[in-house]
């Protein structure tokens, strides 16, 4: 095997290792681990929601303002926040690679209220 050869083996071997180590600690999420979204009202803005995104449990996004919209505007209920955060928990579970994210359109679809 001539030195360029044995460069470019290791060197994907490396890519190699480096890609099946990375899916397994992300696909880890996914089975056996509980997502869930939890609506909350701010202590500091009384009127004012937003959600938490849980994983087993734990905090792992404090969402207060409307995602997708342009400023810092609170969700208007705790409804509106709860149906945001379940949607963002199932696409959390679907893709657990991406940080799940929402559009204007999926906020419409959902029927959150928004600026």
């Amino acid at each position: 095997m001539t030195r360029t050869n044995w460069i470019l083996f290791a060197g994907s071997l490396l890519i190699l290792i480096f890609v099946l180590v990375r899916n397994n600690r992300h696909h880890a999420k996914r089975p056996g681990h509980e997502v869930t979204a939890r609506a909350f009202e701010w202590p500091e803005r009384p009127g004012a929601f937003g959600f938490y995104m849980l994983v087993d449990g734990d905090t792992v996004i404090r969402q207060a303002c409307i995602p997708a919209i342009q400023g810092k505007y609170a969700f208007a209920s705790l409804e509106d926040a709860q149906k945001t955060g379940d949607c963002m928990a199932r696409r959390f579970v679907a893709k657990p690679i991406e940080l799940p994210t929402l559009t204007v359109h999926d906020l419409d679809s959902l029927g959150i209220k928004h600026p």
